[in-house]
Protein backbone atom coordinates (compact mmCIF):
# COMPACT_ATOMS: atom_id res chain seq x y z
CA UNK A 1 0.00 0.00 0.00
CA UNK A 2 2.89 2.14 1.13
CA UNK A 3 4.40 1.98 -2.45
CA UNK A 4 1.07 2.77 -3.95
CA UNK A 5 0.45 6.03 -2.60
CA UNK A 6 3.80 6.61 -3.43
CA UNK A 7 3.82 6.09 -6.90
CA UNK A 8 0.09 6.03 -7.42
CA UNK A 9 0.84 9.82 -9.51
CA UNK A 10 2.57 7.47 -12.04
CA UNK A 11 0.60 4.58 -12.58
CA UNK A 12 -2.31 7.37 -12.90
CA UNK A 13 0.05 8.65 -16.20
CA UNK A 14 0.13 5.32 -17.08
CA UNK A 15 -3.13 4.85 -17.21
CA UNK A 16 -3.69 8.11 -19.21
CA UNK A 17 -1.17 8.02 -21.96
CA UNK A 18 -3.84 7.50 -24.48
CA UNK A 19 -4.85 11.15 -23.72
CA UNK A 20 -1.09 12.09 -24.65
CA UNK A 21 -1.36 9.84 -28.08
CA UNK A 22 -4.39 11.79 -28.61
CA UNK A 23 -3.08 15.01 -28.17
CA UNK A 24 -0.57 14.29 -31.46
CA UNK A 25 -4.17 14.45 -33.58
CA UNK A 26 -4.80 18.15 -32.60
CA UNK A 27 -3.81 20.76 -34.43
CA UNK A 28 -1.60 23.16 -33.31
CA UNK A 29 -1.28 26.91 -33.45
CA UNK A 30 2.41 28.18 -33.40
CA UNK A 31 1.34 31.42 -32.53
CA UNK A 32 0.38 30.54 -29.49
CA UNK A 33 2.68 30.16 -26.68
CA UNK A 34 1.61 28.34 -23.39
CA UNK A 35 4.38 29.21 -20.12
CA UNK A 36 4.31 27.43 -17.54
CA UNK A 37 6.94 26.97 -14.22
CA UNK A 38 7.44 24.23 -10.96
CA UNK A 39 4.49 21.60 -11.98
CA UNK A 40 2.49 24.65 -12.71
CA UNK A 41 2.74 25.79 -8.91
CA UNK A 42 3.95 29.29 -9.15
CA UNK A 43 4.44 32.12 -11.16
CA UNK A 44 8.15 32.34 -11.34
CA UNK A 45 11.62 32.30 -12.81
CA UNK A 46 12.40 32.53 -16.32
CA UNK A 47 9.31 31.30 -17.68
CA UNK A 48 7.44 34.07 -15.64
CA UNK A 49 9.97 36.74 -17.11
CA UNK A 50 9.56 35.99 -20.92
CA UNK A 51 6.58 35.38 -20.35
CA UNK A 52 5.62 39.16 -18.97
CA UNK A 53 8.23 40.07 -21.91
CA UNK A 54 6.71 38.75 -24.93
CA UNK A 55 2.93 39.24 -23.12
CA UNK A 56 4.71 43.45 -23.20
CA UNK A 57 5.85 43.72 -26.35
CA UNK A 58 4.60 40.94 -29.20
CA UNK A 59 1.15 40.43 -28.39
CA UNK A 60 0.52 41.88 -31.75
CA UNK A 61 1.69 38.61 -33.28
CA UNK A 62 2.08 36.37 -30.28
CA UNK A 63 -0.49 35.05 -27.90
CA UNK A 64 1.30 34.69 -24.53
CA UNK A 65 -1.06 31.95 -22.58
CA UNK A 66 -0.26 31.29 -18.88
CA UNK A 67 -1.19 28.20 -17.62
CA UNK A 68 -1.20 27.27 -14.31
CA UNK A 69 -2.84 24.56 -11.64
CA UNK A 70 -2.90 27.54 -8.91
CA UNK A 71 -6.08 29.77 -8.94
CA UNK A 72 -4.71 32.69 -6.93
CA UNK A 73 -2.15 32.60 -9.70
CA UNK A 74 -4.23 32.76 -12.96
CA UNK A 75 -6.82 35.46 -10.43
CA UNK A 76 -3.64 37.70 -10.14
CA UNK A 77 -2.74 37.53 -13.49
CA UNK A 78 -6.16 38.27 -14.91
CA UNK A 79 -6.27 41.27 -12.59
CA UNK A 80 -3.06 42.80 -14.49
CA UNK A 81 -4.91 42.54 -17.78
CA UNK A 82 -2.39 39.41 -18.21
CA UNK A 83 -3.75 36.51 -20.13
CA UNK A 84 -3.42 33.44 -17.97
CA UNK A 85 -5.46 30.20 -17.04
CA UNK A 86 -6.39 27.19 -14.52
CA UNK A 87 -5.02 24.03 -16.38
CA UNK A 88 -8.37 22.07 -15.08
CA UNK A 89 -10.83 24.76 -17.06
CA UNK A 90 -12.32 24.69 -20.22
CA UNK A 91 -9.82 27.38 -21.44
CA UNK A 92 -6.64 26.05 -20.21
CA UNK A 93 -7.45 22.27 -21.46
CA UNK A 94 -8.06 24.20 -24.82
CA UNK A 95 -5.00 26.38 -24.41
CA UNK A 96 -2.84 23.92 -23.49
CA UNK A 97 -4.03 21.34 -26.60
CA UNK A 98 -3.97 24.71 -29.06
CA UNK A 99 -0.47 26.28 -28.14
CA UNK A 100 2.10 25.37 -30.20
CA UNK A 101 5.25 26.28 -28.39
CA UNK A 102 5.59 25.27 -24.81
CA UNK A 103 7.68 26.88 -22.76
CA UNK A 104 8.61 25.92 -19.18
CA UNK A 105 11.94 25.59 -16.18
CA UNK A 106 11.80 21.71 -15.39
CA UNK A 107 8.84 19.68 -17.30
CA UNK A 108 6.62 20.15 -20.18
CA UNK A 109 4.37 19.09 -17.49
CA UNK A 110 5.38 22.50 -15.68
CA UNK A 111 2.21 22.99 -18.50
CA UNK A 112 0.61 19.41 -19.35
CA UNK A 113 2.55 16.60 -20.51
CA UNK A 114 -1.04 14.59 -21.45
CA UNK A 115 -1.91 17.79 -23.47
CA UNK A 116 1.95 18.30 -24.90
CA UNK A 117 1.97 16.29 -28.40
CA UNK A 118 3.76 17.84 -31.66
CA UNK A 119 4.29 21.42 -29.46
CA UNK A 120 7.44 22.64 -29.78
CA UNK A 121 8.97 21.98 -26.18
CA UNK A 122 11.71 25.09 -24.99
CA UNK A 123 12.80 23.83 -21.42
CA UNK A 124 14.39 27.47 -20.17
CA UNK A 125 16.12 25.61 -17.17
CA UNK A 126 15.99 27.05 -13.55
CA UNK A 127 19.40 27.77 -13.20
CA UNK A 128 22.94 26.99 -14.40
CA UNK A 129 24.06 24.35 -12.75
CA UNK A 130 26.95 23.13 -10.06
CA UNK A 131 25.30 20.37 -9.29
CA UNK A 132 25.49 17.20 -11.22
CA UNK A 133 21.85 17.42 -12.82
CA UNK A 134 19.67 14.45 -14.50
CA UNK A 135 21.65 11.76 -16.28
CA UNK A 136 25.12 12.87 -14.92
CA UNK A 137 23.74 12.77 -11.22
CA UNK A 138 24.22 9.18 -9.80
CA UNK A 139 22.20 9.63 -7.19
CA UNK A 140 19.33 10.34 -9.33
CA UNK A 141 16.97 7.16 -9.11
CA UNK A 142 15.21 8.22 -12.10
CA UNK A 143 17.52 8.75 -14.54
CA UNK A 144 20.10 6.34 -12.72
CA UNK A 145 17.87 3.55 -11.17
CA UNK A 146 18.98 0.67 -9.07
CA UNK A 147 16.51 -1.62 -8.57
CA UNK A 148 14.30 -3.33 -11.56
CA UNK A 149 11.07 -1.86 -10.03
CA UNK A 150 12.86 2.06 -9.83
CA UNK A 151 14.03 1.22 -13.81
CA UNK A 152 9.95 0.92 -14.69
CA UNK A 153 8.80 3.80 -11.99
CA UNK A 154 11.53 6.08 -13.98
CA UNK A 155 10.73 4.72 -17.38
CA UNK A 156 7.54 6.33 -16.76
CA UNK A 157 9.10 9.88 -15.30
CA UNK A 158 11.57 10.04 -17.87
CA UNK A 159 8.69 9.85 -20.27
CA UNK A 160 7.37 13.22 -18.78
CA UNK A 161 10.54 14.90 -18.09
CA UNK A 162 13.53 15.89 -20.20
CA UNK A 163 13.72 14.27 -23.71
CA UNK A 164 16.16 14.43 -26.24
CA UNK A 165 14.10 16.47 -29.06
CA UNK A 166 13.40 19.58 -26.44
CA UNK A 167 15.19 22.73 -26.70
CA UNK A 168 17.11 23.76 -23.55
CA UNK A 169 18.48 27.75 -22.60
CA UNK A 170 22.03 27.65 -21.64
CA UNK A 171 23.59 30.98 -20.63
CA UNK A 172 27.29 29.80 -22.64
CA UNK A 173 28.86 27.27 -24.50
CA UNK A 174 30.08 25.91 -20.85
CA UNK A 175 26.99 25.53 -20.11
CA UNK A 176 25.65 24.17 -23.04
CA UNK A 177 28.22 21.48 -22.91
CA UNK A 178 26.79 20.43 -19.28
CA UNK A 179 23.32 20.64 -20.61
CA UNK A 180 24.34 17.84 -23.99
CA UNK A 181 25.30 15.43 -21.42
CA UNK A 182 23.17 15.84 -18.59
CA UNK A 183 19.69 15.52 -20.90
CA UNK A 184 21.69 13.64 -24.04
CA UNK A 185 20.75 15.92 -25.96
CA UNK A 186 22.70 17.38 -29.07
CA UNK A 187 24.04 21.22 -29.68
CA UNK A 188 21.44 21.74 -32.22
CA UNK A 189 18.85 21.85 -29.35
CA UNK A 190 20.89 24.54 -27.09
CA UNK A 191 19.64 28.02 -27.50
CA UNK A 192 22.77 29.77 -26.22
CA UNK A 193 21.10 33.31 -24.55
CA UNK A 194 21.27 34.87 -21.09
CA UNK A 195 18.34 34.19 -18.92
CA UNK A 196 15.23 36.33 -18.69
CA UNK A 197 15.32 36.33 -15.28
CA UNK A 198 18.17 38.41 -14.99
CA UNK A 199 16.82 41.26 -17.45
CA UNK A 200 15.43 42.62 -14.22
CA UNK A 201 18.93 43.64 -13.26
CA UNK A 202 19.81 45.99 -15.56
CA UNK A 203 16.24 47.52 -16.39
CA UNK A 204 15.43 50.39 -14.20
CA UNK A 205 12.65 51.06 -15.75
CA UNK A 206 10.90 48.31 -15.33
CA UNK A 207 6.88 48.55 -14.23
CA UNK A 208 8.29 46.12 -10.97
CA UNK A 209 4.33 45.82 -10.03
CA UNK A 210 4.45 43.24 -12.65
CA UNK A 211 7.11 41.34 -12.04
CA UNK A 212 5.27 41.50 -8.42
CA UNK A 213 2.55 39.74 -8.93
CA UNK A 214 1.80 36.11 -7.23
CA UNK A 215 4.37 37.43 -4.73
CA UNK A 216 5.19 39.15 -1.34
CA UNK A 217 4.62 42.84 -2.91
CA UNK A 218 4.32 44.39 1.14
CA UNK A 219 7.94 42.55 1.90
CA UNK A 220 9.20 44.35 -0.99
CA UNK A 221 7.67 47.50 -0.70
CA UNK A 222 8.80 47.34 3.11
CA UNK A 223 12.44 46.49 1.86
CA UNK A 224 12.58 48.79 -0.81
CA UNK A 225 11.15 51.98 1.28
CA UNK A 226 14.22 50.84 4.24
CA UNK A 227 16.77 50.72 1.71
CA UNK A 228 15.83 53.85 0.11
CA UNK A 229 14.74 56.02 2.98
CA UNK A 230 16.63 54.43 5.91
CA UNK A 231 19.82 53.48 3.81
CA UNK A 232 19.45 49.56 5.31
CA UNK A 233 21.89 46.96 3.68
CA UNK A 234 19.78 43.73 2.64
CA UNK A 235 21.28 40.77 2.87
CA UNK A 236 19.62 37.56 0.99
CA UNK A 237 20.08 34.19 2.26
CA UNK A 238 18.91 31.45 -0.04
CA UNK A 239 20.31 28.00 1.14
CA UNK A 240 19.79 24.79 -1.18
CA UNK A 241 17.31 21.86 -0.34
CA UNK A 242 19.55 18.86 1.02
CA UNK A 243 19.13 16.29 3.78
CA UNK A 244 21.88 18.01 5.52
CA UNK A 245 19.79 21.44 5.72
CA UNK A 246 18.67 21.28 9.26
CA UNK A 247 22.09 21.51 10.45
CA UNK A 248 21.41 25.39 10.16
CA UNK A 249 19.43 25.42 13.23
CA UNK A 250 22.04 24.74 15.48
CA UNK A 251 24.39 26.90 13.95
CA UNK A 252 22.74 30.03 13.59
CA UNK A 253 22.18 31.81 17.00
CA UNK A 254 19.01 34.09 15.45
CA UNK A 255 18.73 36.33 18.75
CA UNK A 256 22.59 37.00 18.19
CA UNK A 257 22.74 37.76 14.34
CA UNK A 258 19.64 39.70 15.25
CA UNK A 259 21.11 42.06 17.18
CA UNK A 260 24.05 42.25 14.93
CA UNK A 261 21.83 43.31 11.97
CA UNK A 262 21.03 45.94 13.69
CA UNK A 263 24.08 47.46 14.95
CA UNK A 264 24.91 47.36 10.91
CA UNK A 265 21.62 49.00 9.65
CA UNK A 266 21.24 45.43 8.05
CA UNK A 267 18.25 43.59 7.19
CA UNK A 268 18.56 39.73 6.52
CA UNK A 269 16.15 38.18 3.97
CA UNK A 270 15.38 34.67 4.22
CA UNK A 271 13.85 32.22 1.32
CA UNK A 272 13.61 28.73 2.02
CA UNK A 273 14.13 26.10 -0.78
CA UNK A 274 10.65 25.22 -2.36
CA UNK A 275 11.26 21.78 -0.92
CA UNK A 276 13.06 22.18 2.00
CA UNK A 277 13.02 20.36 4.73
CA UNK A 278 13.18 23.47 6.98
CA UNK A 279 11.08 25.88 5.13
CA UNK A 280 7.80 25.78 8.12
CA UNK A 281 10.35 26.67 10.46
CA UNK A 282 12.16 29.41 8.77
CA UNK A 283 8.78 31.30 7.32
CA UNK A 284 7.77 31.42 11.58
CA UNK A 285 10.80 33.55 12.06
CA UNK A 286 10.00 36.56 13.86
CA UNK A 287 12.95 38.99 14.64
CA UNK A 288 12.67 43.10 13.75
CA UNK A 289 15.74 42.44 11.07
CA UNK A 290 15.51 39.22 9.90
CA UNK A 291 12.59 38.75 7.40
CA UNK A 292 11.12 35.25 5.46
CA UNK A 293 9.91 35.34 1.89
CA UNK A 294 8.16 32.88 1.27
CA UNK A 295 9.36 29.70 -0.45
CA UNK A 296 6.95 29.54 -3.48
CA UNK A 297 7.97 33.31 -4.17
CA UNK A 298 9.89 34.73 -6.41
CA UNK A 299 13.22 36.04 -5.00
CA UNK A 300 14.27 37.79 -8.50
CA UNK A 301 12.91 41.16 -7.55
CA UNK A 302 14.07 40.99 -3.92
CA UNK A 303 18.06 40.23 -4.99
CA UNK A 304 17.59 43.36 -7.63
CA UNK A 305 17.67 45.53 -4.17
CA UNK A 306 19.72 43.16 -2.42
CA UNK A 307 23.60 44.33 -1.60
CA UNK A 308 24.95 40.76 -0.29
CA UNK A 309 24.00 37.03 -1.35
CA UNK A 310 24.64 34.40 1.47
CA UNK A 311 24.25 31.04 0.00
CA UNK A 312 25.81 27.67 -0.24
CA UNK A 313 25.48 25.20 -3.18
CA UNK A 314 22.37 26.82 -5.25
CA UNK A 315 22.49 27.95 -8.31
CA UNK A 316 21.15 31.53 -7.26
CA UNK A 317 24.64 32.88 -7.01
CA UNK A 318 25.27 32.65 -10.94
CA UNK A 319 22.48 34.99 -11.28
CA UNK A 320 23.62 37.27 -8.68
CA UNK A 321 27.16 37.50 -9.94
CA UNK A 322 25.93 39.66 -12.60
CA UNK A 323 25.01 42.51 -9.83
CA UNK A 324 28.77 41.74 -9.05
CA UNK A 325 28.07 41.83 -5.34
CA UNK A 326 29.14 40.34 -2.83
CA UNK A 327 28.42 36.59 -1.90
CA UNK A 328 29.06 34.88 0.87
CA UNK A 329 29.45 30.99 0.83
CA UNK A 330 28.06 29.25 4.14
CA UNK A 331 29.12 25.78 2.73
CA UNK A 332 29.46 24.05 6.75
CA UNK A 333 28.27 21.02 5.45
CA UNK A 334 30.48 20.52 1.72
CA UNK A 335 31.65 16.81 2.57
CA UNK A 336 28.60 15.82 3.44
CA UNK A 337 27.12 16.95 0.78
CA UNK A 338 28.75 16.02 -1.67
CA UNK A 339 28.89 12.24 -0.36
CA UNK A 340 25.48 12.21 0.07
CA UNK A 341 23.40 14.41 -1.81
CA UNK A 342 25.15 15.64 -5.23
CA UNK A 343 28.47 15.84 -6.62
CA UNK A 344 29.06 19.02 -8.18
CA UNK A 345 30.74 19.65 -11.67
CA UNK A 346 33.65 21.91 -10.50
CA UNK A 347 36.15 22.15 -8.04
CA UNK A 348 33.94 23.78 -5.49
CA UNK A 349 36.43 26.39 -4.32
CA UNK A 350 37.54 27.69 -8.13
CA UNK A 351 33.93 28.59 -9.05
CA UNK A 352 32.71 30.33 -5.75
CA UNK A 353 34.25 33.50 -5.36
CA UNK A 354 33.26 34.76 -1.68
CA UNK A 355 34.20 33.88 1.51
CA UNK A 356 33.61 30.12 2.58
CA UNK A 357 32.15 30.20 6.63
CA UNK A 358 30.98 27.08 8.42
CA UNK A 359 30.15 28.66 11.54
CA UNK A 360 28.45 31.24 13.46
CA UNK A 361 31.59 34.03 13.79
CA UNK A 362 32.79 33.20 10.67
CA UNK A 363 29.21 34.05 9.05
CA UNK A 364 29.10 37.24 10.96
CA UNK A 365 32.61 38.39 10.29
CA UNK A 366 32.04 37.57 6.84
CA UNK A 367 28.96 40.00 6.50
CA UNK A 368 30.68 42.91 8.90
CA UNK A 369 33.36 42.77 6.10
CA UNK A 370 31.01 42.80 2.94
CA UNK A 371 29.04 45.55 4.46
CA UNK A 372 32.29 47.62 5.27
CA UNK A 373 33.54 47.13 1.73
CA UNK A 374 36.03 45.08 1.93
CA UNK A 375 35.61 42.65 -1.24
CA UNK A 376 38.56 40.53 -2.58
CA UNK A 377 36.79 39.06 -5.14
CA UNK A 378 35.59 40.67 -8.36
CA UNK A 379 38.15 39.55 -10.56
CA UNK A 380 37.28 35.92 -9.44
CA UNK A 381 33.71 37.17 -10.40
CA UNK A 382 34.56 38.71 -13.51
CA UNK A 383 36.22 35.32 -14.38
CA UNK A 384 33.20 33.42 -13.73
CA UNK A 385 31.03 36.05 -15.35
CA UNK A 386 32.98 35.68 -18.56
CA UNK A 387 32.88 31.57 -18.11
CA UNK A 388 29.32 31.61 -17.65
CA UNK A 389 27.70 34.33 -20.05
CA UNK A 390 27.92 34.54 -23.41
CA UNK A 391 26.09 38.25 -22.87
CA UNK A 392 25.89 40.34 -20.09
CA UNK A 393 24.30 43.09 -21.69
CA UNK A 394 20.57 42.76 -19.82
CA UNK A 395 18.33 42.12 -23.02
CA UNK A 396 18.05 38.48 -22.69
CA UNK A 397 14.29 37.77 -23.13
CA UNK A 398 14.51 40.12 -26.63
CA UNK A 399 17.49 37.62 -27.64
CA UNK A 400 15.16 34.95 -26.41
CA UNK A 401 12.48 35.74 -28.51
CA UNK A 402 14.23 35.92 -31.80
CA UNK A 403 15.86 32.76 -31.60
CA UNK A 404 12.57 31.43 -30.65
CA UNK A 405 10.73 32.74 -33.76
CA UNK A 406 13.63 31.40 -35.52
CA UNK A 407 13.08 27.73 -34.24
CA UNK A 408 8.96 28.15 -34.72
CA UNK A 409 9.49 29.51 -38.40
CA UNK A 410 11.89 26.73 -39.32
Amino acid sequence: MSYFRKYRGDLLILLLLPIFWLSYLIPRDRNIWAFGSNLGNTFASNPKYFYLYVSNNHSDTIKPIWISRKKAIIDSLNKMGLKGYYLFSFKGFYYALRSGVYIFDHHRKDISFLLSGRSIKINLFHGIPLKKISYDNKFDEVRNPSTLFKKIIGSIRRLQNERTDHYYLATSETVAEIFVSAFKSSYSKMIICGYPRNDIFFNDSLNISMYLVANDGNLYTQLEQEKNICGKKIITYMPTHRATEAQILEIIDFNKLDTFLESKNATLLIKAHPYSNIKNFLEKLSYKNIRVLSAAADPYPFLKISDVLITDYSSVYFDFLLKNKSIIFFSYDIEEYKAQSREIYYDYDSVTPGPKVSTMGELIDSIRECLDGVDEFKLDRDRLIGKFYSSTEGNASETLFNKVINIVNN
